[in-house]
């Protein structure tokens, strides 16, 4: 199997019981990790996105074998099929910093 994963860390965010807004992205050459709308992590990562599966909450081991498994509440997953600019990620940032207030 050719397919690789990368992992970027954001660090420890169990503290507080402050909601957290994380944001990946990828242009086709870089990633990007966003928490509460500011980058804090980058990594050089090129290639193509394969139909394989997405793990939101876990880590994955390969063969299908997760662990790690996040232990709280996540409010919401999505995906764009394009790059999202560090704007647009303080926008998605601030509505649902907006969402978690009503």
């Amino acid at each position: 199997n050719s397919d690789t994963f990368q992992d970027l860390g954001a660090g420890d965010l169990r503290s507080g019981t402050d909601w957290h807004t994380i944001v990946g992205t990828w242009d086709g050459t870089d990633m990007f990790l966003y928490v509460d709308g500011v980058q804090v992590n980058t990594t050089t990562k090129a290639g193509t996105i394969s139909n394989n599966a997405m793990y939101v909450g876990a880590r994955h081991l390969g063969a299908g074998s997760v662990d790690n498994f996040f232990d709280g509440d996540i409010f919401a997953v999505g995906y764009i099929d394009r790059t999202l600019t560090a704007a647009e990620v303080a926008i998605l940032d601030q509505y649902y910093r907006l969402a978690q207030t009503s």
